[in-house]
């Protein structure tokens, strides 16, 4: 199958799937397995027909979690089977690497030979071991380190600045452009570190952020969840003025939101809870970790 799909891809199946199973998955479940059915009706809100379905189905049915373990490491397949029937399909997980796959892990490691191919390919071209590069990623969590560390584990001999402007700023665009093409479930943010040195600066740290889909799409199905959670808390916390503070939370985007919500739902534990008034010390976090700039003057405490 070619590399180049429609758009009816791994990001459509997803979708479909985030709809479906994972919205109802359960940490809690403990059987080796969870069988969903999906009728056709459903499917076809994403696909035009059965066949762009099960292309992209046996795409996802390469999908393999890894786990290392105290005595190697523990592989199990994502999908175990899925039956085909006249008004849909039946579909088995592993229960174990669903988990995964979904929230990620610790010393585990996403692999799909479909994917990883894609990716490769189109890497191809730069002077860098692109299957390391693919390896950091596939762990699915933020990868921070030095421009020399980054060098030596890619292979890659250019100067700093050089290192910026022929492979990171190149490859970020290149798998931007593949996430949005459909044709990879994540997409990567560099973000590079510049430490003061005289009267210039020089990189000190390189750091890949992966947005994966499968988080981007729960984001965006929990929001109303966590905007009404929030707000809840900003009308006892600002009975008079959280309209003011509302205006400019409902604008930051999914990421942020899930963010503050995770800041209110725990501020109880946070060290300075029980030294400074519930309502000061979250308008302080609203204005120094999410930049949500609040005029003090107009909250009445």
């Amino acid at each position: 199958m070619s590399n180049k799909l429609s758009s009816y891809s791994f990001r459509s199946l997803l979708a479909l799937f985030d709809e479906q199973i994972y919205s109802s998955f359960s940490n809690q479940k403990k059987s080796y397995c969870i069988t969903s059915y999906i009728s056709w009706e459903s499917i076809y809100k994403y696909f035009p027909n059965q066949s762009a379905f099960f292309s992209i189905l046996a795409l996802y049915h390469q999908t393999v979690v890894r786990e290392v373990t105290k005595s190697g490491f523990k592989m199990r397949p994502l999908v175990i089977s899925c039956d085909e029937h006249n008004a849909g399909i039946e579909i088995k997980h592993n229960t174990d690497a669903l988990s995964i796959y979904l929230y990620h892990a610790d010393k585990s490691t996403i692999e799909n030979t479909y994917i990883a191919n894609v990716f490769l390919n189109a890497l191809s071209k730069f002077n860098m071991k692109s299957d390391v590069l693919y390896e950091i990623i596939s762990k699915g969590k933020t990868y921070k380190t030095s421009p020399e560390e980054l060098k030596a584990i890619l292979g890659i001999n250019y100067t700093n600045a050089m290192l910026k402007s022929r492979i990171l700023i190149p490859i970020e665009k290149v798998i931007s452009k593949l996430y949005q093409e459909g044709s990879l479930p994540f997409y990567i943010k560099i973000n590079i570190g510049r430490a003061v040195i005289g009267r210039g600066s020089k990189i000190s740290t390189v750091a890949f952020d992966i947005i994966n889909e499968i988080d981007v799409l729960r984001l965006a199905r929990l929001r109303p969840e966590y905007m009404k959670f929030i707000m809840q808390q900003l009308k006892k916390l600002y009975p008079f003025d959280y309209p003011f503070i509302e205006e400019k939370i409902i604008k930051r985007e999914d990421k942020t939101i899930h963010e503050i919500y995770t800041m209110l739902s725990g501020i109880e534990e946070d060290p300075d809870f029980h030294k400074i008034a519930t309502s000061t010390l979250v308008k302080f976090k609203l204005r120094q970790d999410f930049n949500i700039p609040i005029d003090l003057s107009l909250i009445h405490i």
